[in-house]
Parts: structure tokens; C-alpha cells; sequence
């Protein structure tokens, strides 16, 4: 008798002993992919502010480039500003998402910060100038979307639970962007002094469905 307790008592340490280890295993993976996700998120959301970025350098670029009678200086001052918080954050992103090419990129938001340097030295501002130079810096920002694109399907693929919270923050930079967009579509004739092109108006009503399309979206996400 005294046996056989012994061997149930022996058994039963073992199999708590087997079982404590599987709950341990278990709460281990549980934390590394909770450390996981939220490495993952804070990545995304680093991603994220670099195309917020992007999308801010296009006000200071169009304050230079209308030219107001004694603000050159201060806009001057502000888009340097801007210039080098979108470089430093681009540069950032570079070592969180390094499978996409980066040049191309860099290639676009050089070429419109030179288009806004040339359309900011005309005097009298053309509507053509300003106008090549806004589509160019919105160029700059549909490049980037790569990135953005990339690591959003990493995240997903690796915790699928964080589909939702993504695509949440997803149509939020979308949204940011269009809402950027549809100031700058009146920028040009604005600046030139000229009546607003039909295709600036075609450019501001597609804009306009696409972000009542995002808050619908928004909405939804949030029930």
C-alpha cells in the first residue's frame, strides 16, 4: 500500500510538473507575442508619422511658393524645418521597412522640392509652375505608400488579431492625406490668381467622395 501511494504521489508530481511546464510555455509565447505586437505597432506607427510628414512638408512648400510680401524669410525658416523632419523621419523608416526602394522615393521628393524652388522663384507665380510642383509632392507621398503597405501586411501576417487595429490606422493616414490633398487642389489658382480650372474642381470632388468613403469606413471599424 505504502508503495503505491508513492508511485501515485510520484506520478502526480510528475504531471504536475509536465503540466506547469505547458502552462508555462504557453503564457511564454503569450508575452513574446504581446512584446511582439507591440514592437510591431510602435514600428507601424513610426511608419506612419513619416507619411504625416510627407504630407505636412506640402504646407510650408505652398506659404514659400504664393511668395507673400514680407513672410519669405519665415517660410523659408518653415519648410527647412519641415524638410528636415521629413528626411530625418524618412531615414528612421528606412531601418524599420528596408525591402523597399528607398531611391525611388528620394528620387520624387527631390524633384518636387526643386519644382517648389523654381515655382517659389517666378515672379509673377505661374498656375502651371505651382500646380506641377503640388502634383509632384503628391507623388513623393504615393511612393512612400510602399512602405506603409509593407509593413502593414508584415503585421498582419504575423498576428492576424491585428488586421483590425491596422486597417484602423490605415484609413486614418489615408484620411489625413486626402484632407491635405483637397486644400492643395485650390492652392494653385489661389496662388496665381487665376478662376479655378475645371480640373481642379473634377480633382477636389473625387477627393471629396474618397474621404467621406474613409470616414464611412472609420466608422465602421470603430463598432
Amino acid at each position: 500500500m505504502s508503495r503505491q501511494l508513492w508511485i501515485g504521489a510520484l506520478a502526480a508530481v510528475f504531471l504536475s510538473t509536465v503540466l506547469a511546464g505547458i502552462i508555462l510555455f504557453h503564457v511564454s509565447q503569450l508575452l513574446f507575442q504581446a512584446r511582439h505586437a507591440v514592437v510591431g505597432l510602435e514600428e507601424l506607427r513610426q511608419v506612419l508619422d513619416t507619411a504625416s510628414r510627407i504630407t505636412a512638408e506640402r504646407a510650408p512648400s505652398n506659404v514659400l511658393m504664393a511668395g507673400e510680401v514680407g513672410q519669405i524669410e519665415t517660410a523659408r525658416a518653415r519648410l527647412n524645418t519641415a524638410r528636415a523632419e521629413t528626411d530625418r523621419a524618412l531615414n528612421q523608416a528606412a531601418t524599420i521597412v528596408a525591402t523597399v526602394p528607398y531611391n525611388d522615393i528620394m528620387r520624387h521628393l527631390v524633384q518636387a522640392r526643386a519644382l517648389v524652388e523654381l515655382a517659389a522663384a517666378e515672379t509673377p507665380v505661374r498656375y502651371e509652375s505651382v500646380q506641377r510642383a503640388t502634383e509632384a509632392l503628391f507623388a513623393t507621398y504615393d511612393a512612400y505608400q510602399a512602405v506603409v503597405m509593407s509593413k502593414a501586411a508584415e503585421l498582419i501576417h504575423s498576428d492576424p488579431e491585428l488586421a483590425g487595429p491596422v486597417q484602423h490606422a490605415l484609413i486614418l493616414c489615408a484620411l489625413r492625406d486626402d484632407a491635405g490633398r483637397l486644400g492643395s487642389s485650390i492652392i494653385a489658382p489661389l496662388i496665381a490668381n487665376i478662376p479655378m480650372p475645371e480640373s481642379n474642381i473634377a480633382n477636389g470632388e473625387r477627393l471629396n467622395g474618397r474621404i467621406k468613403m474613409q470616414r464611412q469606413l472609420l466608422s465602421l471599424s470603430l463598432i
